[in-house]
């Protein structure tokens, strides 16, 4: 069985119904065409193809042994690191102006240690892609 498909400026309907009343007159630029079945149905399956092609490109993007990190994970993650920052940011503020004791010392270096660990994570989590490894 065959279908009739027609052109109107350039688009194909495949149905008649579907083309507007005002453009069903007779034109130069409108015209039925005989579509096999057959071909439908290949070109459905090239896009299948088509599909799977890319998504197996993707795959092999992945590294081995890592996955790809779901954003809704992600952007979690970023929204904890941003509120911890904060936080940390508070505390280094409370800290005296002068470091004259060990214990000011060591507290602002380990605060401005987790800070920057902090920053570098943001870094990594703001790229479009994550990968992390794969759990067992």
């Amino acid at each position: 069985m065959t279908h009739l498909a027609t052109v109107v400026r350039g688009k194909l309907y495949t149905h008649r119904d579907s083309i507007p009343r005002h453009q069903l007159a007779f034109r130069k630029d409108i015209f039925a065409v005989i579509i096999d079945p057959g071909l439908l149905r290949r070109q459905e399956e090239w896009k299948d193809d088509e599909c799977m092609i890319l998504e197996r490109a993707q795959q092999a993007k992945i590294p081995k042994g890592c996955q790809l990190m779901d954003e809704e994970e992600r952007q979690e993650l970023i929204e904890q690191l941003h509120q911890t920052k904060a936080e940390k940011e508070q505390e280094m503020q409370r800290l005296p102006i002068r470091n004259d004791t060990m214990r000011a010392r060591t507290k602002r270096q380990e605060l401005e240690e987790v800070l920057s660990k902090i920053d570098d994570h943001l870094e990594l989590l703001s790229k479009p892609k994550v990968y992390i490894p794969i759990r067992h």
